[in-house]
């Protein structure tokens, strides 16, 4: 690797850099940086057993608050202030992987979903999962260039951690607990 490295500075860079690309993309997770710019090109890793019960919790507290259940994050997190984490307010776009409980909705004028800022919540598969009736995602693993999952680890809702709060002692949903589903 590191004589290809040296070879693509040189004049025959042009051609070897489709080789180099290709050296790098098999070996991405070995390198774990782009040797040229130092990004990060190693598997992308969702761990959703971290903070996925946490934002799960202020989306329905949100979304119950406008009488909704399609919301703008922005406005969210305005909200919230600071009880809406920066790193919370920056997974929110990983939610959209998490067993089809929050999606984007359709731009009404253009006809196509909102690429960002927009968000909803698919109120069925949020019962099914907090009756555990679904599972969803504890942690994905992801090529980075091609997005394409490489291991997928699912659980109920009892197999995530301070997702408890939304059951009972029995592991039933009670909506006297501390969140709601949303209207």
């Amino acid at each position: 690797m590191k004589k290809l490295i040296g070879m693509a500075k040189n004049e025959e860079s042009k051609r070897l850099i489709p080789i180099f690309r290709k050296k790098v993309m098999e070996h991405h997770n070995e390198l774990h940086n782009c040797p040229f710019c130092s990004m990060p090109i190693d598997d992308i890793v969702v761990n959703y057993a971290t903070w996925a019960g946490d934002l799960l919790k202020l989306i329905l507290e949100y979304t119950n608050k406008i009488g909704k259940h399609e919301f703008q994050i922005d406005k969210m997190k305005d909200y919230f202030g600071s009880r809406m984490s920066p790193t919370q307010y920056a997974n929110m776009n990983h939610m959209t992987r998490f067993a089809g409980i929050i999606y984007r909705p359709m731009n009404q004028r253009t006809g196509k979903r909102f690429t960002s800022k927009y968000y909803g919540v698919n109120r069925e598969r949020l019962r099914d999962f907090i009756n555990g009736a679904t599972k969803a995602p504890i942690r994905i693993v992801a090529d980075r260039f091609s997005r394409e999952r490489e291991e997928v680890i699912e659980g109920y809702i009892h197999e995530f951690p301070r997702m408890s709060e939304f059951l009972d002692e029995d592991g039933i949903y009670h909506p006297n607990k501390t969140a709601t589903l949303p209207v």
